[in-house]
Formats: C-alpha cells, structure tokens, sequence
C-alpha cells in the first residue's frame, strides 16, 4: 500500500543521505590531508632556502676575505652579495608561502572549543613518512576501495527508493478485480403476498 511503501522509500532516502555524508567526510579528510602535506612541503622549502642562505652567508665572508688579501676581483664581492640577496629574497617568498599554507591548515587543525590552530615550523615532520607498500594487488586494492565508496551504496539506496516508488505506481495502474460472491435459495415457492 501507499503507506508502507512512502515509509520504505524515506528510510532508503535517508540511507542513501547518509552515504552521501560519508563521501563528503571521506572528501573532506582527503582536502585534509592534502593541505597538511602541501604545508610540510612548505616548511621544507623554507628550511632548505635557509639553509642555502646560511652557505651563501659564508661563502660572502670567505670572498669578501678573498678580495682583500687580493685573490679575487672587487667585482665577484659584489656578484656574490647580489646572489645572497636574491637567496634571501626566496626565503622571504617561502616563509610567506609557509604562512599561507599554516593559515589554510588551520581551517582543518581546531582544539577542543573549536578555535583554529595556527601551527608554526616547530611542528614540523623531522622526516617525512615511509613508503607503504601493499600486500594486495592493484586490482584487488582497486575492488576493496570500490566497495567501500560510500557514494555506491548511496546510489544503490536511492535505486531501492526509485525501485519501491515504481512498484506502488504500478500496483495502483493495474487492473483491480474484486471479486464478491452471493448465495441465494431460488428453489420452492414464493412466499405468498398478503
């Protein structure tokens, strides 16, 4: 009936509702980890490019050195001061690109009152993670992520809903036949009038 099959086709509905709010989790732990791996590169690129700069900070001071005990030409002091400073420069770029990626962590990284945290390079990885090596192969991985896709079952809910809905329509188009039966004793005589 109309009743039973509006409730059926609402809880496959819901069911399908919250499938589909899986996949937006799953999607959103996906953006998640994206951004925090896209803020440690960050963070190694600025680490790097200090690094540069700290070299290039002593290869100055030995040139500079050079050019005064008359090794080297004026010119390659003032070469190389250039090159410091375009190093110097990149780093600026990069803590700028590292404070980008921190603020844009922050939207996924909250404590427990909900505020943003703002993570500086102190929190930073010593080393990045390990190669993770699978015991299955690609197409069995591929079937396994497959079946566990959210977005499938919410499909297939949303087809039972559809499939429910379909049924009372055509339950109500069909042809009904009802069926009655009488009895009656037409034997004997007709009770007389009077």
């Amino acid at each position: 009936d109309a009743r039973r099959a509006g409730i059926q086709s609402s809880e496959a509905l819901a069911r399908a509702e919250q499938h589909l709010f899986d996949e937006n989790l799953l999607s959103l732990q996906q953006e998640a980890a994206r951004v925090y791996y896209d803020w440690v590169a960050a963070g190694q690129r600025l680490i790097v490019m200090r690094n540069q700069v700290a070299l290039a900070r002593l290869r100055q001071a030995q040139i500079a050195e050079k050019v005064v005990l008359g090794a080297l030409p004026a010119i390659e002091e003032v070469d190389n001061r250039r090159a410091l400073l375009e190093r110097e420069q990149r780093v600026v770029r990069e803590r700028r690109a590292f404070e980008k990626a921190s603020i844009y962590l922050s939207l996924f990284l909250r404590d427990a009152q909900g505020t943003p945290i703002l993570v500086g390079e102190e929190r930073l990885p010593l080393e990045l993670g390990r190669e993770v090596r699978l015991d299955t192969s690609l197409a069995e991985a591929e079937k396994r992520a497959l079946d566990k896709r959210p977005v499938i079952d919410a499909y297939t809910e949303k087809r039972t809903s559809v499939q429910v809905q379909r049924s009372l329509a055509d339950a109500q188009v069909q042809p009904r036949l009802d069926v009655s039966a009488e009895v009656s004793k037409d034997f004997g005589q007709y009770p007389s009038d009077p």
